[in-house]
């Protein structure tokens, strides 16, 4: 099959999304491009993107159009064969994830159980992690040290983490999406607790899953995402912060088989064989 993939963005977790199920599908004989809207086309918003967007998906050979945001989709919303890939849920214009979500029915892919809740009838496909990278390096870690490895905004409640942080005297390690893989690897390697809390935006937040994959000791998260699945240290009331750093637990973390690269991109596969037939 020839593959086309456009997303917003490759910084970030879904160009690291991109990135795996693009080898692996060429690892199985699938032609994929990408297009990134805003790398590519210097489109930075829906309005922008419109007309640069469906021109550029025109002048592409593809068998199948894998889109990966709903502001990405709502312009090549008649184009065919199109799957939506459903990275998060959206809080600033849900009703038009909501009118592209229902429009694509079962091409929509689900990558967390509370997205698949929200809309039942999508295909849920959870993400993966390469154990062969995020890996337990069997090093020192840092003596009191946060990692600390999503974006620096509100929706992963950065200020108030970095405050707590400090206020307990410990040492914040953050990467502030700056790092390349083998880097991130080191620094969830380098600390004794790794910490996220993402919004209820998040689709999945593969962090955790790659804290546990390094060995970091205690791992402190919420329910947003794959959260309610993972079992580490949950903060679910806010002001909880303080008191789960100081008391977070070390915990026989177990990744789920299903967080699996290979898994996903067989399933993924299946979902496009049966559509385009």
């Amino acid at each position: 099959m020839k593959i086309l993939i456009v997303m917003i963005r490759w910084k970030g977790g879904v160009g690291r999304v991109v990135s795996s199920i693009k080898s692996l599908l060429e690892e199985r004989g699938h032609k994929v491009e990408v297009i990134s809207r805003e790398d590519d086309l210097k489109c930075y918003s829906l309005k922008e993107s419109i007309f640069k967007l469906r021109k550029e998906v025109k002048e592409r050979d593809y068998d199948i159009l894998y889109v990966m945001d709903w502001s990405c989709a709502l312009p090549l919303i008649t184009k065919k064969n199109m799957f939506l890939g459903l990275m998060g849920i959206e809080t600033k214009n849900p009703i038009l994830q909501k009118i592209v979500t229902s429009i694509k029915g079962k091409k929509a892919i689900s990558i967390s159980s509370e997205l698949k809740r929200l809309y039942p009838k999508s295909n849920l496909n959870y993400l993966g992690i390469d154990l062969k990278e995020f890996k337990d390096l069997k090093i020192e870690r840092i003596p009191n040290s946060v990692g600390f490895v999503n974006w620096h905004n509100e929706n992963y409640n950065y200020k108030e983490i970095r405050r707590t942080i400090e206020r307990l005297n410990l040492k914040f390690i953050e990467s502030n999406m700056n790092l390349s893989k083998e880097e991130l690897v080191n620094l969830y390697n380098s600390v004794e607790t790794f910490i996220s809390l993402p919004k209820s935006f998040a689709g999945f937040n593969q962090s955790w899953i790659e804290a546990m994959a390094c060995g970091v000791p205690r791992i402190i998260g919420n329910n947003n995402g794959v959260g309610e699945m993972l079992n580490m240290n949950h903060v679910e009331d806010f002001k909880d912060i303080e008191d789960v750093l100081k008391n977070s637990k070390q915990i026989d973390y177990k990744i789920p088989k299903e967080f699996n690269w290979n898994f996903h991109t067989n399933k993924l596969i299946e979902a496009f064989n049966e559509k385009s037939a």
